[in-house]
């Protein structure tokens, strides 16, 4: 099982809201009783379901090609292989309506659904879907805001496109400097959608930034590729939006890690390249103080991390069994809040709200943390503590994917940290298990 339907997505609220947005587009009656799966990337996925609830809407399955994720719910939705859901056209009578929402993907899917007998703009529906008026729309609008940027900044500084989730802003920023000072680049700004840029931008040292709109970063994109050198920017993660390239085969040539993905397929810095971690500030009053009121023990706390956006993860009673047998060993247990939207399914986990500066405190003051690999593990990586860093069963193989496993993301291999404890989960007793050993 992978968690709740009731967590929140990685996905800012522009994003979310350009999910709603395009669902909202749809004839209501082209979906109005029929049978309903939805396929994407898991955070989008987890929003289509949220909106077409909101819209009076049932999704009855998640089709995936992923085969961790194969035979887990969602909730209560289960998630299977398109071509093992045969049930799902089992009954003639009914309407059936798969909607596809993967600015990468989007194609390979249609197809995969189109050989299935599944039919193209009757049962498959795929959100913004590419069209040549579209297309020549976004182009033109990408380049009014090209322009409207370079007015906004002066004409002759670097422009940078981040649309990347908060860990890899954050590593993003750790090179920054380094491939400007190589590139000779005097002033820079970086636009984009990521949420790094509001959260990361003053404590990695980036002064100047602008957030964009889904919308307006997918225009500034395809602009760019319409008009090359005529739009000077620098896109900074070509694996994600509606970019094509994947490294799979790159991550496969140990000692490749996920950091050599930045420092040498984006910045071709030398491999001896060490990131720039930014400067700590302390609140170690303020945290002790936090401490006291919550009644948590100095260095016999657990923080957990459970959320991770990118990758599948244990259910809820995964995490709950987890707390019980922490608290057993006579720990005190606190849990990570990324986000208001984010909630608290814990029975004595005290939430903790703390800005990423603030949370390191508390993960030292605490002692022990313990969360799916996510980028909160990079961004925290200067925090000395003990970490338990859990990792999805790793798919056998050649992957199509750039997947998240302990080879290539190891803390240690990418040189942020030599502290860590890394797990991959198999049997989940045996993985709780596992970890309640490492807490002395």
């Amino acid at each position: 099982m992978t968690q709740s339907g009731k967590e929140n997505r990685n996905l800012t609220a522009g994003q979310m809201a350009f999910v709603e947005q395009e669902l909202m587009k749809l004839d209501i009656d082209l979906l109005r009783g029929a049978k309903i799966a939805v396929m994407g990337r898991l955070e989008h996925v987890r929003e289509m379901i949220a909106s077409l609830g909101r819209m009076g809407m049932t999704v009855s399955a998640v089709f995936d090609n992923d085969p961790n994720k194969v035979g887990t719910n969602l909730g209560i939705i289960s998630i299977c292989a398109p071509e093992k859901a045969e049930y799902f056209r089992s009954d003639s009578s009914t309407t059936v309506r798969v909607i596809i929402y993967s600015p990468k993907y989007w194609e390979e899917m249609k197809e995969q659904l189109a050989n299935l007998g599944y039919i193209d703009h009757e049962e498959i529906i795929v959100l913004n879907r590419p069209s040549l008026d579209g297309n020549i729309r976004m182009v033109v609008d990408g380049l009014e805001l090209y322009q409207t940027i370079q007015d906004e900044y002066e004409k002759e500084m670097q422009i940078f496109l981040a649309d990347c989730p908060l860990g890899d802003f954050f590593l993003l920023g750790t090179f920054l400097k380094k491939y400007c000072e190589k590139e000779g680049i005097d002033g820079y700004v970086v636009v984009g959608t990521s949420l790094g840029i509001d959260k990361l931008s003053p404590w990695l040292g980036i002064e100047h930034v602008k957030r964009l709109s889904v919308e307006e970063s997918t225009s500034l994109i395809r602009a760019w590729m319409f008009l090359g050198k005529e739009i000077l920017i620098t896109p900074l993660t070509v694996w994600q939006g509606i970019f094509r390239f994947n490294p799979p085969v790159a991550r496969q040539k140990l000692p490749f890690s996920f950091m050599d993905t930045f420092r040498s397929l984006i910045f071709n810095l030398p491999l001896d390249t060490n990131p720039e971690l930014p400067k700590r500030s302390s609140s170690k009053d303020e945290i002790a103080e936090i401490f006291s009121q919550n009644g948590l023990q100095r260095g016999r706390t657990v923080l957990l991390s459970p959320k991770s956006y990118s990758i599948p993860s244990p259910p809820e009673e995964f995490w709950l069994r987890l707390e019980k047998e922490i608290i057993k060993r006579n720990y005190s247990v606190a849990v990570n809040i990324g986000e208001e939207r984010e909630g608290n399914i814990f029975s004595s986990a005290i939430p903790i709200k703390l800005d990423f500066n603030r949370v390191m405190d508390f993960m030292e003051m605490a002692g022990t943390v313990i969360g799916m690999r996510s980028g909160f593990f990079d961004i925290t990586s200067q925090a000395r503590c003990r970490r338990i860093v859990l990792y999805p069963r790793k798919a056998e193989g050649m992957v199509q994917w750039n997947s998240t496993d302990a080879s290539f993301c190891s803390l240690g291999a990418m040189g942020l940290c030599d502290d860590e404890t890394e797990i991959e989960i198999t049997d989940h007793e045996q993985t709780i298990m596992e970890i309640a050993g490492h807490l002395p």
